[in-house]
């Protein structure tokens, strides 16, 4: 697929995030990213990638009352939307490390084992690092990209996520991930 089709439909998908957004400063946000994209393509480019889209039955028209038409992704081009996204994800390494770690497990059946590769090899590609079989940690705060994640493979069955502020033998996490250690401050029990 080429790149201006898959601007339209990022284009498209950032419009369904515009409508789902109550907060003013997201939705200029999102207006400028839309326009400085909606610039960059070339009208006639634009139309033969909008029609090809259409014959790909990822977008599909819709014919309004007041005689527009307007465009709508259907779910396969959701589904290739996402997988887009999923593609230019990373996560955040602050200077500072909180002290937490972040966690993901997971349980996939055999019958779903290339679903559970692709998780293997994405999370491994994140950074996170295998912690025991099926089991990987983060140092920083990744929720939102996990979320992402999950969701894009739709996997949220399998998976579980936790925050813990203390693993076993973390010297050897903090080593993998260049971290100095965490002044913790005990808490005592009157």
């Amino acid at each position: 697929m080429g790149t201006t089709k898959k601007k339209v439909l990022l284009l498209l998908y950032a419009g369904i995030g515009l409508g789902l957004t109550r907060r003013p400063d997201k939705q200029w946000q999102i207006i400028r990213a839309l326009s400085r994209e909606w610039k960059e393509i070339h009208r006639a480019t634009l139309h033969r990638a909008v029609e090809s889209l259409y014959r790909s039955h990822l977008v599909e028209k819709k014919k309004n009352k007041d005689g527009t038409t307007t465009m709508v992704l259907t779910h396969e081009g959701r589904r290739m939307t996402l997988h887009y996204r999923l593609e230019n994800i990373t996560l955040s390494r602050k200077k500072k490390w909180n002290g937490k770690w972040y966690v993901v497990m997971y349980d996939i059946p055999e019958k779903k084992r290339a679903l559970r590769e692709i998780l293997l090899n994405r999370l491994k590609s994140l950074g996170f690092v295998e912690l025991q079989h099926s089991v990987f940690v983060y140092p920083h705060d990744c929720r939102r990209e996990l979320e992402f994640v999950i969701e894009a493979y739709e996997a949220r069955k399998y998976i579980r996520c936790m925050e813990v502020t203390y693993i076993d033998d973390e010297s050897e996490l903090r080593k993998k991930f260049k971290i100095r250690k965490v002044q913790r401050i005990a808490k005592t029990v009157l």
